[in-house]
């Protein structure tokens, strides 16, 4: 017995995994940036300093429940 969408569902998770290792490059980056830029807390870094997006991350990061 075979399951006719095995086949399809598996040919797309490459392109799934390639997606989530593109955005945690894209956080590691931004984590190294903010060090960078002295971010010591999210508020202060998301109040001033541009180059830190710590605050987007956290959001779109999130645990959903």
């Amino acid at each position: 017995m075979t399951d006719s969408g095995l086949r399809t569902r598996t040919a797309a998770k490459p392109a799934e995994v390639e997606q989530k290792i593109h955005d945690l490059r894209t956080i590691r980056e931004t984590l190294l940036q903010a060090v960078d830029a002295g971010c010591d807390d999210l508020a202060t870094c998301a109040a001033g300093a541009a180059i830190c997006l710590v605050g987007v991350l956290v959001i779109m990061y999130a645990p959903r429940g």
